[in-house]
């Protein structure tokens, strides 16, 4: 079908187009782009076009959803309405539009006080078919009619076999997994403190006691109070068809009303102080209570601020904490009164909030750590700041704007603007925040200092929060569960038949969540087919050059595109043939090297140069594994340099600082490692990534290599180094010395250089003043895998991370693109209805990768055997639901047009060629892929479910979970069980 595409010109005020009256027109700076605000006349919604065309589409629709409680109800609903419509009465549209589409992204989130529905896609027929799914999802949803999706996705009781009952719920169990995360819970205490009698101080995600409390009828009726159309607000932007809007119109104009008038902005708060705020979380079993509080002192930004003062804001936190030696960290970790500091703006709410934590601490430390923020800032008003490195930094704010138009997803980040703007301010005001604070700051030479004064120093909106370790408030939390759970399994067996009524009820529930959707129900999801898609053109290969780097030849990768003015270059230093040792120090390097002094420069000096050149620098780690031996991976330590073109040749004398001057100062040593808080949570928040690489360490080189450097044993040795540094710093600081001119001084790295070829020319000139490798660095150690163990590793909290890895290798199967669609197969289909619909987990899926193995994961996990049966059941069931015609043609579509119909920035564009070439790979391996995927059919569903079931009974596997020690226990599924 032929579309007639949108013409900003089109758009005058006024004008009514298919039902929407423009009621202004304006530019959005610095994004070049248009945008049109219009009303629906006959139902008063609100959308906004804007013409921004980056090669994709993208729609949203979102309500203004003001929490009254804690039972999470906007977020029940956010998952409830993608459970079924009039028009597309399927269980779950949402996931067959995943299944079906070219969604670049297709999600729904809820924040604090609104809910966003929204998808991108490259293609103008996909985006038709796509609206009209999530507008029917919106509107007219199942969810008032059928009972079972609110039992699905908030809670509901199942027999346990034993006379009792347990509660599940999608919702209800994902909440579990936020219970014990000590940032989490430091927040929300702030908000309540901060907050306490507006809706800012209840969970919008939902606290798991509450929403056992949350009614059908309640939640019916908080659908049909804040999904009124007046209450919509949409956006859409893009090369729209016009077709789209006459679509709205026919929606919305046939859409009854409920009878309720849109919710309110709620208005601001009144000050409040409150400094004695108190939250606990529950503590791991190696950790003692002594320095593991976190403290938190925030301040509310009236909502009179202007946008150029928010941004003020921002570039303050940059002045005063950007790194250990700014004035306001180096006051509060000078004191010695914990380990890790940070300050933040947050602007997501109604008002802004400035935040100043500390980690590492106790409780006691609370008003000292007060004291010092206070009296810092002060001294810092009163003596003046430096207003050079001010101006350097609002600066460097401008060219972040030309990077963030680069960006593919920076459409994305514009939708996010609006809706924002609209949902709390009752309309969109985009003014040019950046040049308003400058000519603030003309005006008044003291401009920054008397921000300080004003909304810190004589702010009395405030709260103090301490966030302590416990021993016992995982037990308790669990006591008041079970106790709930005994009084309910009591009062249903009170009742003649109540339990052979719940028994009754858990089957027929089961039944439907397993039910496959008929055929025709199927067909009613409009969506393209494979031959609606063309090859899409042959991407550019990075052009291999060489470069003179002091007296030697290194190899050179050049990637030549207009990048508006923006250079990024970089370094890949192979770091392979490492041992433990080593591993570990060459994580202490990537963690601590960019904020290192230099012979030349002091920390500060260096940050302040890099604001000054506009310049950013970045420190990473790279691994490209295509095979499970000791010669089948390689292992980087990768450099980088982002900076604008005119800056380039003042800025690589800073990139020769980092590689041949660092400095391993112990103080600066001492508070850059002291804390592996982080650390731990990323391990457990990211359980399902933690226990896909605990267990690939007993499959692969590459795996047993990525653990050492990322897993428990770097974090075991982190933590001893935090606990004993004073007496462990020498070592460390010989230890990464060494590291540190192996690296450096080792084999020499690959170059790379993404960009114009004028700046190219700079790079050359520059990579050639660059003191690099003068010799060639053992690599005889090989690092061996685990021998084949199942693990358990044990977590606080009530959620499980499930892992089983097979290598199809070890059977003589091997890595194609085609498993790119049979795992996506598997994970909208099987794992979704065994795992999260049936198991009540918040996800899983099936991953497959290009060394061979095929991963299995489940996250926020009620359960842990069971889930494993699932693993266990998933060849048979794929051999018996093999994908008809339509759905085969229709999964072509999707794996393709979210693998490799993605829009890329021109840096993305580069970078991705760039690795492309690490990988052994290059544009025409990626056109076969396609080719690969084109020609999928059922035979390689059949091939795949007998990989599976040949590497579990004759091949290597090995299973690792995250979990409670109670459920590890008694799973009986592991050889081994630690403690994290």
């Amino acid at each position: 079908m032929t579309y007639t595409t949108a013409d900003m010109a089109a758009f005058s005020q006024g004008q009514v187009i298919h039902g929407f009256r423009v009621e202004r027109t304006g530019e959005i700076p610095d994004w070049n782009a248009s945008y049109a605000k219009l009303i629906h006349e006959a139902s008063g919604a609100t959308l906004y076009y804007a013409d921004r065309d980056d090669g994709q589409l993208l729609f949203s629709v979102s309500f203004r959803t003001i929490p009254e409680d804690d039972t999470g109800v906007f977020h029940i609903l956010e998952h409830s309405c993608l459970d079924g419509s009039e028009h597309f009465p399927l269980r779950e549209p949402f996931v067959n539009l995943l299944k079906t589409s070219m969604a670049v992204d297709l999600n729904a989130v809820t924040y604090q006080d609104r809910t966003v529905y929204y998808f991108g896609t490259t293609n103008q027929q996909d985006y038709m078919n796509m609206m009209s799914v999530y507008v029917d999802a919106v509107f007219y949803p199942l969810l008032l009619t059928d009972r079972r999706i609110f039992e699905k996705e908030a809670w509901h009781l199942e027999p346990d076999g034993q006379g009792g009952v347990t509660c599940s719920g999608v919702v209800y169990n994902e909440m579990q997994g936020h219970e014990n995360r000590p940032g989490g819970i430091l927040w929300r205490k702030a908000m309540s403190q901060l907050y306490p009698n507006r809706y800012d101080r209840f969970s919008s995600g939902g606290d798991p006691a509450a929403i056992r409390t949350l009614t059908y009828e309640d939640f019916c009726e908080t659908y049909r109070r804040f999904y009124g159309s007046d209450n919509a607000v949409f956006y859409l932007s893009g090369k729209l068809p016009m077709e789209a809007l006459t679509y709205l119109d026919g929606v919305l104009s046939n859409r009854p009303s409920f009878g309720y008038a849109p919710p309110a902005i709620p208005p601001e708060h009144p000050p409040v102080q409150s400094l004695d705020g108190e939250a606990y979380y529950q503590l791991g079993e190696n950790e003692g209570l002594e320095g593991n509080t976190q403290l938190m002192l925030s301040y509310v930004l009236p909502r009179s601020c202007e946008d150029s003062q928010l941004l003020a804001w921002l570039l303050l936190t940059i002045y005063l904490s950007e790194n250990t030696q700014s004035p306001l960290t180096d006051a509060v970790l000078s004191s010695g009164i914990g380990q890790e500091f940070s300050m933040d703006v947050d602007l997501g709410g109604l008002e802004g909030v400035i935040s100043f934590t500390l980690g590492k601490s106790d409780p006691q430390q609370a008003e000292p750590f007060m004291r010092i923020v206070l009296d810092t800032l002060k001294k810092l008003s009163a003596d003046g700041l430096d207003d050079r490195r001010l101006r350097d930094i609002m600066s460097s704010r401008e060219t972040d704007r030309r990077r963030r138009m680069l960006r593919a997803d920076a459409c994305f980040s514009l939708m996010r603007t609006f809706i924002r703007g609209h949902i709390q301010e009752g309309d969109l005001y985009l003014t040019d925040e950046l040049a308003a604070l400058r000519a603030d700051v003309d005006k008044n030479p003291r401009y920054f200092e008397e921000l300080i004064q004003t909304y810190i120093l004589n702010n009395q909106h405030v709260a103090l929060t301490r966030c302590i370790p416990s021993r016992t408030v995982a037990a308790e939390t669990a006591a008041a569960t079970q106790a709930w759970l005994s009084q309910k399994a009591q009062e249903i067996s009170a009742v003649e038949g109540g339990m052979e009524a719940l028994i009754s009820h858990a089957e027929a529930f089961n039944d439907y969540l397993l039910t496959e959707d008929s055929p025709e129900m199927v067909a009613t999801v409009p969506h393209l087919k494979s031959s609606d898609i063309s090859m899409p053109p042959l991407r550019r290969d990075v052009t291999v050059d060489s470069l003179s780097v002091g007296q030697r030849e290194a190899l050179s990768l050049q990637y030549e595109v207009d990048t508006n003015g923006i250079t990024t270059a970089g370094l890949m230093f192979d770091v392979g043939g490492l041992n433990e040792d080593d591993i570990f120090y060459l994580r202490c390097l990537k963690q601590t090297l960019l904020a290192l002094p230099t012979a030349h420069y002091s920390v500060d000096e260096m940050c302040d140069a890099q604001t000054r050149l506009q310049t950013y620098f970045d420190l990473s780690f790279h691994q490209f594994a295509h095979g499970v031996g000791e010669n089948d991976f390689s292992h980087y330590l990768h450099l980088q340099i982002d900076t604008p073109e005119d800056r380039l040749s003042e800025a690589l004398p800073l990139m020769e600082e980092y590689l041949s001057h660092a400095v391993f100062d112990k103080e600066t040593l001492k508070r850059l490692l002291s804390s592996t808080a982080r650390f731990r949570n990323r391990l457990v928040s990211s359980g399902n990534g933690t226990a896909l690489f605990m267990a690939e360490q007993c499959l692969t080189y590459a795996g047993a290599v990525r653990w050492q450097l990322t897993g428990i044993p770097a974090y075991r040795r982190m933590t001893r180094l935090s606990e004993s540094f004073d007496d462990m710093v020498d070592d460390l600081v010989d230890g990464m010395s060494r590291i540190y001119r192996r690296v450096m001084g080792g084999v020499m790295p690959v170059l790379y250089h993404v960009g114009s070829e004028t700046s190219y020319a700079v790079w050359r000139d520059g990579a050639a003043k660059l003191s690099l490798s003068d010799g060639c660095a053992d690599k005889a150690f090989v690092l061996a895998p685990k021998p084949l163990c199942h693990q358990g590793l044990v977590i606080p909290g009530g959620v499980n991370y499930c892992a089983e890895v097979l290598d199809i290798t070890s059977v003589g199967g091997e890595y194609s693109a085609k498993l790119q669609a049979i795992t996506a197969y598997l994970s909208g289909s099987y794992f979704w209805d065994e795992i999260r619909a049936k198991g009540g987990a918040y996800g899983g899926s099936c991953l497959a990768f290009p060394n061979g193995l095929v991963g299995l994961v489940s996250y926020r996990d009620p359960r842990m055997a069971d889930t494993y049966e699932v693993y266990d059941r998933l060849p048979q069931w794929l051999t018996g639901h093999l994908p008809d015609d339509g759905a085969l043609d229709s999964l072509i579509v999707s794996t393709l047009g979210q693998n490799y119909f993605v829009p890329q920035g021109p840096i993305d564009e580069g970078m991705a060629s760039v690795f492309c070439y690490f990988k052994g790979k290059t544009s025409a391996d990626r056109q076969k892929y396609i080719a690969d995927i084109m020609s999928l059919t059922r035979q390689d569903f059949l091939d795949f479910a007998e990989l599976l079931t040949k590497a579990k009974t004759q091949g290597r596997w090995a299973r690792a979970a995250l979990g409670g020690q109670e459920v590890i226990a008694r799973s009986g599924l592991f050889d081994t069980t630690d403690t994290l």
